[in-house]
Formats: structure tokens, sequence, C-alpha cells
């Protein structure tokens, strides 16, 4: 399969050759990981959804297009902020249900997108 002239420069240059191959395989993933996030937070349906306990403030940022700093100031999160960050539990340490606390990123996702289309 591989010519002689081939095998002995692979040979000659593992090192090189292997971090191009680790290179491309790191490619391969981050672009994949990128078209599934972007074909799936395109979907109508995983726009603006309704908060769940497993959501984290990642994925409702990407569903709302909302600014990370801005999901982290509407939970009161900041960055020495520690512990777990499912909507289960801030909603417990924030005491409010989850339809309320949909209700306050709602809420604070239109008022950011009124403030932007100034």
């Amino acid at each position: 399969m591989l010519t002689p002239k081939l095998r002995t420069f692979i040979l000659q240059n593992k090192l090189t050759v292997g971090f191009c191959a680790a290179s491309f395989l790191a490619l391969l993933y981050f672009t994949g990981s990128f078209a599934a996030e972007l074909i799936y937070f395109n979907d109508p349906r995983h726009q603006n959804e309704a908060l769940k306990p497993w959501m984290t403030p990642r994925y409702i940022s990407l569903s709302y297009d909302l600014p990370r700093e801005t999901v982290d100031q509407i939970f009161g999160f900041t960055e020495t902020s520690e512990g777990p960050r499912r909507m289960r539990f801030v909603a417990e340490r924030l005491d409010v249900s989850l339809e309320e606390l949909t209700q306050m990123v709602r809420d604070a996702a239109q008022d950011y997108r009124e403030q932007t289309n100034d």
C-alpha cells in the first residue's frame, strides 16, 4: 500500500507525522461539534426553550442567543461561583420554580434584544 519512499519518510518523521495526524483528528472533531451545534440550535424547536432541570447556562446561552455574561448575570453567577450549574440547582438556590426561572430568562432575553436593536 505504502510506497517505499513514503514508508521511509513516515519512519524518519514519526513525531511530525503523528502531530499532523493528531491535529487532523482534532480538526475533524471540532468541525463536527461546531456543525452539530449549528444545526441543532438553528432548529426552531431548540430556540427559546422552556428551562428543564438538566440544562446548563451554556445551553441556555445558545438556545436564547445570549452572551454568556448576560446568562451569568440572570442567575447571579460570579467568576468565583462554584458548584453545580444545572437549572435544577439554580432554581433551588434562587428559591424559584423552573417556570419562574424560564420567565426571568425570557424577560432578560427580550431586554437584551431591545438594547442591541437600538
